[in-house]
């Protein structure tokens, strides 16, 4: 995974502590551990000593969350809000499915019913081009149709 902003490959570890993660990510510790609270994505292990020990996959969890929130602008409700929906995959990816169908849908009939009002458009005018065409041959004739 690229990092945003960093151009170094992440260092082949299996375990960071707080302060490399914090120095490699160029974030304090205390946004970490603030980020700890908000997203229950990132949970690191803790070592025998109490302090926090981070995997790759938090590291590239955190680099995600940082463009996130710095890059992308997305508030922090909002990057849990999209992280969530993403560990739903197969459930979002079925709603998305089922909204694109019904949107589908809803534009087949928006435009059946467009084809359906043109239709009637053009029968009206041809009416009233009947209609005009009387008149002109007879004024009565048209006195006769209001009064009807």
């Amino acid at each position: 995974m690229a990092r945003a902003g960093f151009t170094a490959p992440l260092p082949a570890k299996l375990y960071f502590r707080i302060g490399e993660v914090a120095k490699l990510c160029a974030l304090e510790a205390y946004v970490l551990r603030y980020w700890e609270t908000q997203f229950p994505q990132l949970r690191p292990e803790k070592a025998r000593s109490g302090q926090r020990v981070y995997k790759r996959k938090d590291l590239e969890l955190i680099l995600r969350l940082k463009a996130l929130l710095y890059e992308q602008r997305f508030t922090i409700a909002g990057a849990r809000r999209l992280l969530a929906g993403e560990e739903r995959d197969g459930t979002a990816r079925r709603d998305d499915a089922a909204a694109a169908a019904a949107a589908r849908d809803a534009t087949l009939a928006r435009e059946s019913a467009l084809r359906g009002l043109a239709g009637l458009r053009k029968g009206v005018r041809e009416l009233r081009a009947l209609i005009d065409e009387d008149a002109a041959a007879d004024p009565s004739a048209l006195h006769a149709v209001e009064r009807t």
